[in-house]
């Protein structure tokens, strides 16, 4: 069972991150703390669930980074990426748009 997630998504004029505490079902942000349900949760783990622990293209420099962390029985799983993103990226970045506004 998934404890936390943690996510960092840094561009050149902006920066988001977001602490999911699973366990307490609550969202937390720098600017808020905030309710989430299972569901919504859920269908995070669904967008990110087939990624690769790796997305990189070096030759981009000021491409968009993001990490996320996923912390569970006492082990982290981590993804990375910057300049090469997975195909859902898209829906990812408007999930965590969704709570980071």
């Amino acid at each position: 069972m998934i404890d936390s997630i943690e996510i960092s998504i840094t561009s050149l004029n902006n920066k988001m991150d977001i602490l999911i505490n699973v366990k307490e079902e609550k969202i937390i942000t720098p600017f808020k703390e905030k309710s989430i349900s299972k569901d919504e949760i859920e269908r995070l783990v669904r967008i990110i669930r087939s990624w690769r622990g790796e997305y990189i293209n070096t030759s981009i420099v000021d491409a968009e980074r993001f990490k996320i962390i996923i912390s569970f029985n006492g082990q982290k799983e981590v993804i990375t990426g910057s300049g090469t993103y997975p195909d859902n990226y898209l829906e990812f970045k408007n999930f965590v748009g969704e709570y980071y506004e």
